[in-house]
């Protein structure tokens, strides 16, 4: 055993000393451990991430970047339904990349998309919404402030929006109200932790696909900039808030832009006589998790179309 670790050591052992972004992932790392053997995770690489922390180097990224970083309760409550064993498959892109804005620290920890990924999908009027992309965030106060938990009066005063945001269409009217967005959020330790899910988005996977975390529960236009012109979107940096905004790393290949232009002409209807105004097709939500915190968000904010 001895020999073992001396060998680790000898592989491990970096030139740099690690940045305070990767010592909070090693940390969040540690809490995990338990529950690797549960896991579809190597034994060797449990043996190597122990050595790791142990010694407390940058090397331990290579191992951490392989599945969410989670602690054990929250992993436990995100997953009902199983969704979050979907992040041990090939087909999951992990980030855990970190952003600070308005006083919080983000975290995005990655996204997989897929057919019946979860047992528990919503439903409007043109069927079962099957087909959904899922990504994992956690959202804590910059000072380390603990948020309230979901228990206490006061998590009603602390509102965020996850969504995603294409390259090309306006995000004030294609959000996560739009396509069908929900999330399942669970508190540990004063921080947030939020299962967001939405219509497949990888069927848009040729453009500029964001995700934005902003507080408030719907779009906030002074958050966000959108260049008409190019399709572009960017924070603005000029906003005194919250408004982190992730570019997903999506294959390319997945993308279709045929039924990408469908679903875009899918998400408003007429409703007006004249045909003119437009308004967001309902989202069902009797076939949602009951069992869960999971909330499917109401969008009816009226707008013409140009």
């Amino acid at each position: 055993m001895k020999k073992t670790d001396d060998i680790l050591k000898l592989a491990l052992t970096p030139n740099d000393p690690p940045d305070e972004r990767l010592n909070r992932n090693i940390l969040l790392q540690a809490k995990e451990a338990n529950r690797m053997e549960k896991r579809t995770i190597n034994k060797f690489a449990a043996v190597v991430l122990s050595a790791a922390l142990a010694l407390g180097i940058g090397s331990v990224s290579i191992y951490a970047a392989k599945k969410l970083m989670l602690p054990d309760e929250v992993a436990e409550d995100l997953n009902d339904g199983g969704i979050l064993d979907a992040f041990s498959t090939e087909d999951a892109v992990l980030v855990n990349e970190t952003q600070s804005y308005g006083g919080y620290d983000v975290t995005f920890y990655g996204i997989v998309s897929g057919k019946n990924l979860s047992e528990f999908q919503p439903s409007s009027e043109d069927g079962i919404h099957d087909d959904r992309t899922y990504a994992v965030v956690s959202i804590q106060k910059s000072d380390r402030t603990p948020l309230p938990s979901t228990s206490e009066d006061a998590y009603g005063d602390y509102s965020f929006l996850v969504s995603p945001y294409i390259h090309g269409l306006n995000p004030a009217l294609y959000n996560s109200f739009t396509m069908s967005g929900g999330y399942t959020e669970q508190e540990q330790n004063g921080v947030f932790y939020r299962l967001f899910d939405c219509d497949n988005i990888e069927m848009f996977a040729d453009k500029k696909i964001y995700l934005g975390v902003s507080e408030g529960t719907f779009y906030d236009g002074n958050a966000y900039c959108f260049d008409e012109a190019t399709g572009e979107i960017s924070r603005n940096e000029a906003f005194d808030g919250l408004n982190a905004l992730f570019e997903l790393p999506l294959d390319s290949s997945k993308a279709d832009p045929k039924a990408a232009d469908e679903y875009v002409k899918s998400l408003y209807e007429p409703s007006g006589d004249d045909g003119e105004d437009m308004e967001p097709k309902a989202l069902d939500q009797a076939d949602t998790n009951p069992d869960t915190e999971e909330v499917f968000l109401e969008y009816t904010t009226e707008h013409r179309s140009d």
